[in-house]
């Protein structure tokens, strides 16, 4: 018990049970709070850099302009004006980072319509991922200019070009006028429609029954004569004609009403 003296007589003071408090220095009590303000700034940074390394993705961007930059040097030779475009990959795809790319044709696909571009990261451990591109090939391709009925023999008049997208239409679409002139049609054909060569096939020159011009050729000479043609042949088609002393010789078709014999 401690006492304090007022006056002639002494105050006892209680004495307090714990350890008595006394007031934290104003300075330690700031460095204090610079110490938890440091501590806290460390443990912020360490965290973004993890988040940081969690989010760091190849820029999917990268990987659609390789693409198209590989299309569009592998259809630079394609006759027609070629356009190519690219679809957005799935914006959730995620890819290590790559410092070199390269793209490729996946095995089974062509440049042609709907197709892929494989993209490859030539890194150590490096990711393969397929772009979706379309690729569509406008050119000038043979229509017909008026309805034509099954046999009709075609004249240059009824064709006319249209430019069109090669890569919707059937493969084999005729492009030039030479390739149907002169040939008859297979089936009716409405007007505007492109031209195929199963829709057309070479007109007949020599009719069976015939009266035709045969053409004796070989090394130095050429005689010319007269026959019977014994079946239907178009130009270049093998032809039979049976001469008029009754022998049958075989030649080829070579114009309305001409077989020549080799």
């Amino acid at each position: 018990m401690r006492y304090f003296m007022t006056g002639h007589f002494a105050t006892p003071i209680p004495r307090a049970d714990g350890p008595i408090s006394r007031p934290i220095p104003i300075a330690l009590r700031r460095a204090g709070r610079r110490i938890a303000a440091l501590v806290l700034a460390s443990v912020g940074s360490a965290l973004a850099n993890i988040v940081q390394a969690q989010d760091a993705s190849h820029p999917l961007a990268d990987l659609e302009r390789t693409a198209l930059e590989f299309a569009r040097a592998h259809t630079a030779e394609v006759r027609g004006r070629v356009d190519v475009s690219a679809h957005a990959l799935d914006p959730r795809t995620r890819l290590a980072p790559c410092s070199r790319t390269s793209a490729l044709l996946p095995a089974g696909t062509r440049l042609w319509g709907r197709t892929n571009v494989a993209v490859h990261c030539e890194d150590e451990g490096g990711w393969t991922i397929n772009v979706p591109l379309t690729v569509r090939v406008h050119a000038p391709v043979l229509v017909t200019s008026r309805a034509l009925g099954r046999g009709e023999r075609i004249a240059a008049g009824d064709l006319s070009t249209k430019v069109l997208d090669l890569t919707q239409l059937p493969l084999g679409v005729m492009t030039d006028a030479g390739q149907a002139v002169g040939k008859t049609t297979t089936a009716s054909l409405p007007a505007g429609a492109t031209l195929r060569p199963d829709m057309l096939r070479q007109a007949v020159v020599v009719t069976q029954g015939q009266q035709v011009q045969i053409l004796y050729i070989g090394e130095g000479f050429r005689v010319s004569g007269e026959g019977r043609a014994l079946n239907n042949a178009a130009i270049g088609a093998p032809a039979q004609v049976r001469t008029a002393a009754g022998k049958v010789l075989k030649g080829i078709a070579t114009a309305p009403g001409v077989v020549e014999v080799r």
